[in-house]
C-alpha cells in the first residue's frame, strides 16, 4: 500500500519500546608508528602528494541541524583515556562511534580516547538476543538511536542510545535469505528522517527500504538475485553502501567494476563513474558537490578523494609499516580532516590531507578488548550535531511511495502479480504398481513412464505408456495405461526426452551411477551411447530437436554441466550452472533454462537458477518460498509451474508454485490431493500428469493425478 510521506511523523511501538518520530528540519603493523600532530611537514612515505584543505574536505560537512545535540548519555567518560602516542584531540569536533565487530560491540570514545558510551552491556540484551559483528553504524536524523548493520549476522539493528535496547530489527540473526525479514550481507543501513530505512543488501544484488513494522521491503531497487552484475537500476554489481548527497540523490557504491553511482530515491541513475585505481570501493560518500571520498578494501589500501570526472584530488596510500590494512570508510571531518577505521590494522585514525600525517589514533594496531585497544573495527560515524545523517538531513532524499514504480529506469520492489493460473486435479488413476523416481516423457502417441523405484526400493525397468482420453460429451478425462518394452538396464532418477521418433533414457542410478543412454523406438530397446561422465539424480529440459541434460550426480561429484543433444550419442557443453545441485526441477521457458531448487552437500537450497541456452550464461534469479528437492517443474499454457517435492526435514509438500520469469515472482497456484515429491511428471496437451512419488520418506504413491489450469483475478 502507497504511504504519502512528507509532513508525516512516525511513532512506531515495537517491543513495548516507543521508536519516536524523526523530526525533519527545514531545509597492520602501524602500532609501531608514531601520530603525528599538525605540522607542515612532507608528505608520508608511499602517499601521493597532499593538498590543502581548502580544496573541498572543508565544505561537505556542517552542523546545520541545530535542534540536535550530543545525547547526554555520551558525555562522561567510562574508562582512562588512551590514545596513541602524539595523537591531538582537537582534529575531532567531539565523540566518535566505532563499531568494534570482532569484539561484538559498539562504542562511543570521546576525543582524549576515553570510551563515554558502549552497548551491549551486561543485561542490555534481552534473553536470546544476540548482537554479533556489527561493522558500519550510524547516528539517526534526531540523534536518539543507532541504526548498526551486522552484516555477516543479516540482521540490522536499531538501538536506543538512552535506554541501551534493540528496539527494532530487521532479518533473521544467523540466517541469510531474501525473502520477508531475511538479508544477506547488508551493509551501511541509515535511517532516513522521515523513519525509512535505506540499505544495500551486498549479495542479494540489491537496495532495500524498509519500513519498520513491515515483514518485507516496501521497495526493491535491482534485481534479487545471487547473480550481481553492473545494469543500475535493473540489476547492481554487490552494492555496498547508499549514502545521501546533498541534491537528495543517493551515491551507491558496487564492488564489482568498481562502479560508483548516482541514484535518485526513485530509482532514476543520473551517471554512473569509476573510482581511479581502486581495486575494492567501499562505502563512498559525498565531500561537497561533485567530489566524493572513498577507501579501497585492499591490503594495502587506499583513501581516496576524487571527482566524477575521474580527477584524483587527494590520495593516501602509504607503504611500509604505515601501510593501511583493508580500511573499509573514510568521512571528511569539518575541520577538513579525514578519519577513516582501518580495518585489519585494529585502528580507528585521523589523517591530515595537507600532509598525509596520522594526527589522532585509538587503538593499538593489536587486535583485543581492553581499554585502548580495538578488534577489526568496521565502522565509524561522528556523534551529534557532527554525524553523517545529522549533517546530512535538510537534503536527505525522502520516499514518496507513490513514485516508486516500474518504469524504464526503475524496479518496483513488490512488482504487482500477473493473472495467476491455479491447478487442480481433474483426474487421477492408479498406476500398474506403486513408483518413484521414475522418468516421464511425452512422445508423439501419448506419455511413456521409464524406470524408478519399485516398493522394495528396487530399480526397476518397467515401462508402460499412459494416455488421456476425454469424453465427448461430460468432458471428463480418464487414465489408461498400456504395456511397453523393458528397458536393457534397470534405472531410477535418470531423465528422457523424446527426439526425432525415439524416446531416449539418460543415466540414472541403481547401485551407483550409470551414464549408459537407452533408445526405445518402434517397441525396440537398445543402448545407443554413453555419457561423457556418468550422471543420476538430474534433470532435463528440451526444444523439438535438442534435449538439455542439468545437475546431478556424477558418482563422485556434483557435475555443474549443462550437456547438449540430439542424437543420444554426441554432447556438447552449453555451460554451468552457478550452483550444481542434485535433484533440481527444470523447466524451459523462451530460450532459458530455470533450475528450483535442488540439494547440495546435504543442503537443500531455495535458489532458482537460470541459463541462456544460446550464450551459456547463469546465475540465479530468485528464491523459492520454502528449499525443495526432488520437485516436478513444467510450463503448461506459457506458465511455469513447480510441483511437490521435499522440504528440508525431509517431509514432502503438496505445495504448487507458479513462477513468473519477467519479475521472479513466485506465487502459489493450488495443492496436490497429497503431498508428494521425487514424482515423475510431463506435459500432455492442456494437462500435466504426475507420476507416483514419494508420499514419504518411506512410503511410495500408486496414484497418477492429471493437472489442469484455471485463471484467477489479477492480483
Amino acid at each position: 500500500m502507497s504511504r504519502p510521506l512528507r509532513f508525516i511523523a512516525i511513532i512506531i511501538l515495537i517491543a513495548g519500546a516507543t521508536f519516536g518520530a524523526i523530526k525533519v528540519v527545514s531545509k597492520n603493523t602501524s602500532s609501531s608508528s608514531k601520530v603525528a600532530t599538525k605540522s607542515p611537514s612532507t608528505t608520508a612515505a608511499g602517499s601521493s602528494a597532499s593538498k590543502s584543505k581548502n580544496v573541498s574536505t572543508s565544505k561537505g560537512v556542517n552542523a546545520s541541524n541545530a535542534s540536535v545535540t550530543l545525547p547526554k548519555e555520551m558525555t562522561k567518560a567510562l574508562t582512562p583515556a588512551v590514545l596513541a602516542p602524539g595523537s591531538n584531540p582537537s582534529v575531532l569536533p567531539g565523540p566518535i562511534l566505532i563499531a568494534d565487530r570482532s569484539n561484538n560491540r559498539l562504542i562511543v570514545v570521546n576525543p582524549q580516547g576515553s570510551i563515554v558510551w558502549e552497548f551491549p552491556r551486561p543485561g542490555d540484551l534481552a534473553p536470546g538476543q544476540t548482537f554479533n559483528i556489527p561493522d558500519d553504524s550510524f547516528f539517526t536524523p534526531d540523534g536518539k538511536y543507532i541504526i548498526a548493520t551486522e552484516e555477516d549476522d543479516f540482521v540490522i539493528s536499531v538501538i536506543s542510545i538512552a535506554k541501551h535496547k534493540i528496539i527494532y530489527r530487521y532479518g533473521t540473526p544467523g540466517q541469510s535469505g531474501m525473502g520477508p525479514n531475511q538479508l544477506w550481507n547488508p551493509d551501511d543501513a541509515m535511517m532516513l528522517p522521515d523513519g525509512y530505512i535505506i540499505s544495500p543488501d551486498i549479495k542479494n544484488c540489491r537496495i532495500l527500504l524498509l519500513h519498520p513494522g513491515d515483514p518485507s521491503p516496501v521497495h526493491i531497487y535491482g534485481l534479487s538475485t545471487n547473480a550481481c552484475l553492473h545494469n543500475p537500476p535493473l540489476r547492481f554489481g554487490s552494492p555496498n553502501g547508499a549514502f545521501p548527497m546533498t541534491n537528495g540523490h543517493y551515491v551507491v557504491t558496487e564492488i564489482n567494476g568498481d562502479w560508483i553511482n548516482e541514484m535518485g530515491i526513485d530509482g532514476t541513475i543520473y551517471q554512473s563513474f569509476h573510482a581511479p585505481g581502486i581495486l575494492y570501493p567501499s562505502d563512498t560518500n559525498e565531500v561537497s558537490p561533485g567530489v566524493f571520498l572513498t577507501a579501497d578494501y585492499s591490503n594495502p589500501g587506499t583513501v581516496e578523494e576524487f571527482t566524477s570526472s575521474g580527477q584524483v584530488l587527494w590520495r593516501y596510500s602509504p607503504t611500509g609499516v604505515d601501510a593501511l590494512n583493508q580500511p573499509s570508510l573514510a568521512l571528511p571531518l569539518p575541520n577538513g580532516d579525514v578519519a577513516l577505521n582501518d580495518d585489519k590494522n585494529n585502528r580507528v585514525i585521523v589523517v591530515d590531507p595537507t600532509t598525509n600525517k596520522v594526527v589522532w589514533q585509538y587503538g593499538t594496531g593489536i587486535a583485543g578488548n581492553a581499554n585502548g585497544q580495538l578488534n577489526n573495527p568496521d565502522g565509524i560515524d561522528l556523534a551529534p550535531p557532527f554525524s553523517l545523517l545529522v549533517t546530512k538531513t535538510p537534503y536527505i532524499g525522502q520516499p514518496q511511495l507513490s513514485s516508486l514504480v516500474q518504469s524504464s529506469n526503475t524496479i518496483s520492489a513488490m512488482p504487482t502479480a500477473q493473472s495467476t493460473s491455479k491447478l487442480s486435479v481433474e483426474a487421477s488413476a492408479t498406476l500398474p504398481a506403486p513408483t518413484e523416481r521414475s522418468s516421464v516423457v511425452a512422445t508423439k502417441n501419448g506419455l511413456m513412464n521409464l524406470g524408478g523405484l519399485n516398493a522394495s526400493g528396487t530399480s526397476t525397468a518397467s515401462t508402460y505408456s499412459i494416455d488421456l482420453i476425454t469424453k465427448s460429451k461430460s468432458k471428463t478425462i480418464s487414465v489408461k495405461f498400456g504395456p511397453s518394452t523393458n528397458l536393457q538396464i534397470p534405472s531410477h532418477d535418470a531423465a528422457a526426452a523424446f527426439l526425432g521418433n525415439a524416446a531416449y533414457l539418460f543415466g540414472g542410478g541403481q547401485a551407483s551411477t550409470i551414464g549408459t543412454v537407452e533408445k526405445l523406438q518402434a517397441g525396440a530397446v537398445s543402448v545407443t551411447g554413453n555419457l561423457p561422465k556418468p550422471r543420476s539424480d538430474l534433470s532435463l529440459v528440451q526444444t523439438q530437436s535438442t534435449a538439455y541434460l542439468v545437475g546431478g550426480y556424477n558418482g563422485s561429484v556434483l557435475d555443474p554441466n549443462v550437456l547438449s543433444t540430439t542424437n543420444g550419442q554426441t554432447f556438447n557443453t552449453v555451460g554451468q550452472i552457478v550452483y550444481p545441485v542434485r535433484y533440481g526441477a527444470a523447466a524451459l521457458f523462451d530460450g532459458t533454462m530455470y533450475i528450483f531448487g535442488g540439494e547440495s552437500g546435504g543442503t537443500v537450497t531455495t535458489n532458482i537458477q537460470a541459463i541462456n541456452l544460446e550464450s551459456g550464461q547463469s546465475e540465479i534469479v530468485g528464491q523459492l518460498p520454502v528449499a525443495l528437492q526432488g520437485a516436478s517443474a513444467d510450463v503448461l499454457n506459457g506458465k511455469i509451474y513447480v510441483i511437490g517435492g521435499a522440504t528440508t526435514s525431509g517431509s514432502m509438500t503438496s505445495g504448487i508454485y507458479q513462477f513468473d520469469p519477467t519479475t521472479a515472482m513466485v506465487t502459489v497456484a493450488g495443492n496436490l490431493p497429497t503431498p508428494l515429491g521425487f514424482s515423475g511428471s510431463s506435459v500432455y496437451g492442456d494437462h500435466i500428469v504426475i507420476v507416483g512419488g514419494e508420499t514419504s520418506p518411506t512410503s511410495l504413491s500408486a496414484k497418477a493425478y492429471v493437472l489442469g489450469a484455471f485463471a484467477t483475478k489479477k492480483a
